[in-house]
């Protein structure tokens, strides 16, 4: 007899014995088929999870992490046995905790068909077992990825950032995180400890954190005023994406409280130099707010805003002459001497960037160059 066929009636009479007579022999049996050959194991699932319903303890125990290999490797296959599953977390600590592992694999590849089942897999916050709390917060976080709605009110029954534990602690943040983006105004009260995590040695703890916070800034800017000095200190982070993040949150402060960052201008100016335009656009644009509420604040960094006149991006550009135009107003003693330099941008394919360049120049004394800008100048005025 062929050893596929042999390996496949063998299968079979340790199911159906488990179904008749459930014994710690052949559930352990099943087990190892599903850890050397789990593609074998495939098509027996409905009755795998019959027996997890019915089994006692032990072969319960086996059968339930049996399947949870058999989805690590083929988690769509058991999309179709999920009501059935669903119901075994109501069998045990063991057998809940195995198939919430079963329903985390789903989730990873296919968490919308977790949604309908959401009422039940939310009831294991409330449990306190550490297992237990990572698998229900990882399945919560695949889901709140692409529909956050529907896990938004759930914010407060999460297990709280304080924890130790690294993995629980990434899956509530990722949920905070994709609540935020959507309902900032349901994230505001774990500002404290969003804060206090920002230094955190784990890489993905950090980015989303700053995403969260990027977003609360975007809501209720005046809610951070206070976390002012530490969020600068992110400017640092070996991370691009904590820095950009950082950046944003800074120029959303700077909007309405551009008092709050005057004291740390130098570090903003620094990262004039990021190789990112997406950051250097966000610290052009801080300045520029900066500049509008206190210009004498920056006359005595406008050697190092100059360079950026021509910097390579048009957001760049425009708003560091819209700093430079608000410094000029206060003291045009100070932008005098680069009067050349600003009129090289008469010439900038961006229109903005011209009738700043000549607002500045006018302001300056220099109205001959400036005839053709006159009409597009009153019209936008």
């Amino acid at each position: 007899m062929p050893e596929n066929k042999t390996q496949t009636n063998k299968i079979k009479k340790l199911i159906n014995n488990l179904q008749n007579d459930p014994n710690e022999e052949d559930s352990y049996q099943i087990l190892e088929i599903s850890r050397e050959n789990p593609k074998q194991l495939i098509n027996h699932i409905p009755i795998l999870i019959e027996i997890i319903d019915s089994a006692p303890w032990i072969v319960k125990n086996d059968i339930s992490i049996a399947v949870t290999n058999l989805t690590i490797k083929y988690p769509n296959q058991i999309t179709p046995n999920l009501p059935e599953l669903i119901e075994t977390m109501e069998k045990g600590k063991t057998v809940r905790t195995n198939t919430l592992k079963i329903l985390s694999n789903i989730s990873e590849t296919n968490p919308n068909t977790l949604e309908k089942y959401l009422p039940e897999i939310k009831k294991n916050l409330n449990q306190n077992d550490l297992e237990t709390q990572i698998h229900t917060t990882k399945i919560i976080a695949e889901i709140s990825k692409e529909k956050p709605e529907k896990t938004k009110n759930l914010i407060k029954k999460l297990p709280s950032l304080q924890t130790d534990t690294d993995q629980l602690k990434k899956n509530t943040t990722k949920i905070i995180k994709n609540t935020s983006n959507q309902n900032p105004e349901k994230i505001i009260q774990h500002t404290d400890n969003l804060i206090n995590q920002i230094n955190h040695k784990d890489d993905e703890i950090r980015i989303d954190t700053m995403h969260t916070i990027s977003n609360i800034a975007k809501h209720n800017p005046k809610h951070l005023t206070h976390y002012t000095k530490q969020i600068i200190e992110k400017l640092n982070d070996e991370r691009w994406r904590v820095r950009a993040n950082t950046a944003s949150t800074i120029n959303n402060i700077s909007k309405e409280n551009p008092e709050k960052l005057i004291q740390h201008t130098n570090k903003i100016i620094d990262i004039l130099n990021e190789e990112s335009w997406v950051i250097q656009a966000e610290a052009a644009q801080t300045l520029k707010n900066i500049a509008k509420h206190k210009p004498q604040k920056l006359t005595n960094q406008i050697d190092k805003l100059i360079p950026e006149l021509t910097n390579q991006s048009i957001s760049v550009r425009k708003e560091i002459i819209k700093t430079i135009k608000h410094i000029t107003n206060e003291s045009p003693q100070t932008t005098k001497p680069h009067t050349k330099k600003i009129t090289k941008l008469i010439d900038d394919e961006y229109n903005e960037i011209q009738l700043d360049a000549a607002r500045t120049l006018k302001k300056l004394g220099h109205t001959k160059p400036l005839k053709k800008l006159d009409k597009i100048d009153q019209q936008r005025l």
